[in-house]
């Protein structure tokens, strides 16, 4: 990893400027740079908190965090340049309790990713963790994680997740609750990894709800691709295949925030063209991990959901340019991994469909589907080119009982 010059500020306990900081840097590089007491503290989990215009959320995340039970957290509070009052939020917050174990840095607006990276420069325990602050943990989150991990040697942990929906303040599963109930069959934790099981290769690749053994983010290259959004998903992967050691954890841990104003992910706009680029380096992973069909497949499954919802996010008039780049993508993937993909989703349908259509090029399909456009002549040529006989009988009479009063 090449160290990069930057100039960042720690403002909180004391003012202390650096004109260098690479992830790559050890423990001790770090320990020198830190103020005197922070430094002399002896951490369990370095947690990271990217912060960007989050004002209006930052106190119930400060709280959640400063709220940890049973574990020595070390807290990187990373402001990136924001524009409303969050490093007055977080500073007045951290002052006003006087605690030796947070930093506050700011920088100039960088990025998630850049954040991110910036942060394990800093950090001093044997595990990192991140934190969007916009959302929320549990109570004893991080000294749940780090005991799992530390009893059995795990390089990484993971934990489930909650939706919080900003609208109505209520909870909800998250969006990859049915494979962690498939993974875990009922059992409070399992150790596994990408082989014994593939399927933890299709969990939502959201860096927040783990923790990961800092030697390993540093000597495997674990940092995120700065500049882009949808930062995770390559690195997500990337951690999953180069470690043996990887444990989940069945209690749900963190929330995440949904349908809060200003959120960047939520709008439509061309930032969704990054997810080529991102769907790109997940590709390169076959550059250095020797990946089977079976867990190719597993891998298709997430590049095909996240790939094909921002293209539905994607501003219609820019929609058949996306699509048509997308295609060229999946038209490459791996024979074998679209084999595998096929046997184990072939009644889904609707994704079934979608991929087909990807590796066909098929740009106006795309661009109809995702526009809640039926073209029944398309699907019908689908289902007979694809020998789906049944699935024809079955919707050609649901058809007809929507045209023809059907007698009881």
């Amino acid at each position: 990893v090449k160290s990069r010059v930057m100039v960042s500020k720690i403002v909180f306990p004391e003012k202390i400027t650096f004109d260098r900081a690479s992830e790559s840097m050890g423990v001790a590089d770090a320990r020198s740079m830190l103020p005197k007491e922070h430094a002399s503290i002896t951490y369990e989990v370095s947690l990271i908190l990217p912060m960007y215009n989050v004002a209006p959320f930052l106190k119930c995340c400060l709280d959640s965090v400063f709220s940890q039970q049973d574990i020595s957290l070390q807290r990187i509070i990373i402001n990136d340049g924001s524009t409303d009052e969050s490093l007055a939020v977080a500073h007045d917050y951290c002052s006003s309790k006087g605690y030796a174990n947070v930093i506050i840095v700011d920088q100039k607006n960088r990025g998630l990713s850049a954040t991110r990276n910036l942060g394990v420069s800093f950090a001093l325990a044997e595990y990192v963790a991140y934190l969007d602050t916009d959302d929320f943990v549990s109570p004893n989150a991080y000294s749940t994680l780090y005991r799992f991990a530390l009893a059995n040697k795990l390089d990484v942990a993971l934990c489930r997740s909650l939706v919080f929906d900003q609208r109505d303040l209520e909870f909800h599963e998250f969006y990859d609750s049915r494979i962690w109930d498939s993974l875990l069959m009922g059992n409070r934790q399992i150790f596994t990894n990408v082989w014994r099981n593939p399927d933890i290769l299709m969990l939502e690749p959201n860096a927040n709800p783990r923790i990961v053994r800092r030697s390993l983010i540093v000597s495997r290259g674990l940092f995120y691709p700065e500049g882009l959004y949808f930062e995770d998903l390559p690195v997500h992967l990337r951690t999953l295949l180069c470690t043996e050691s990887i444990g989940l954890l069945g209690a749900r841990h963190y929330m995440y925030r949904i349908n809060r104003p200003g959120k960047i992910t939520d709008q439509k706009s061309d930032i969704r063209f990054d997810i080529l680029q991102i769907f790109d380096q997940t590709m390169r992973l076959t550059e250095e991990f020797e990946i089977p069909p079976v867990q190719g497949a597993r891998i298709l499954y997430s590049l095909l959901r996240i790939t094909y919802w921002c293209g539905t996010q994607t501003c219609l008039s820019d929609r058949y340019r996306f699509f048509t780049e997308l295609g060229h993508r999946f038209s490459k993937i791996p024979e074998g991994w679209v084999e595998r993909y096929k046997l184990r989703h072939r009644d889904e349908f609707g994704q079934m469909v979608i991929l087909w259509a990807l590796r066909r090029q098929d740009t106006k399909l795309l661009f109809a589907i995702s526009t809640g456009t039926r073209p029944f002549f398309k699907l019908g040529y689908y289902l007979v080119n694809q020998r789906r006989y049944g699935v024809i009988y079955r919707r050609g009479m649901l058809a007809m009982k929507h045209l023809v009063r059907i007698p009881r």
